[in-house]
């Protein structure tokens, strides 16, 4: 149980340390200049971003174990209960670092013109709710969590309503081709 814990939270420092550098590091060559067009709305747009991929990346994270014997064909999600588990570690590790901020530097008005997290409290509220978003985006779309690509519910929906209607017309006697 233990492990459970200190897995997706050990991992998520991982993934927020690495967001974090390519955001300020990305920030600051748009705010030198290297960027046209480089704006604060472009650097929140970077922080959602990045808390798109934390997100997923945690999502990832909550898969079970699977046993060996199992086929890594049959991808399924992470079972609720252990996604559920790697929720709450994340939203209390966000919710702690949010704390610590906020005692350590927001509070005394430090949150001036910067754009980096953590010293932005704007910024970084951006970066933590885009994460808990996304996990819970990537639960209610039944991701596998062992394979990143797949289409959603909605693509699938549609993909079949359209073979459907395609098989239809061409059994219609409307529906001829040239030849």
């Amino acid at each position: 149980m233990i492990q459970k814990i200190l897995l997706p939270l050990v991992l998520l420092m991982i993934f927020l340390v690495g967001a974090d550098l390519l955001g300020v590091g990305v920030c600051l060559v748009g705010a030198c200049g290297f960027i046209p067009g480089w704006s604060k709305g472009a650097a929140y747009t970077l922080w959602f971003v990045c808390g798109v991929f934390v997100g997923l990346f945690q999502y990832f994270a909550a898969a079970e174990d699977k046993p060996a014997a199992e086929p890594p064909a049959k991808s399924s999600p992470p079972s609720k209960w252990n996604f559920l588990l790697v929720f709450i570690v994340t939203a209390a590790a966000l919710g702690a670092l949010t704390w610590l901020f906020y005692q350590t530097g927001w509070r005394r008005g430090v949150d001036s013109e910067d754009i980096y997290v953590p010293d932005s409290m704007s910024a970084t509220l951006t970066l933590f709710i885009s994460i808990l978003t996304m996990m819970l985006f990537s639960m209610w779309l039944g991701i596998p969590a062992d394979s990143p690509i797949k289409k959603s519910k909605a693509a699938a929906i549609a993909g079949g309503w359209r073979n459907r209607h395609a098989a239809a017309r061409k059994d219609s006697p409307t529906h001829r081709r040239l030849p």
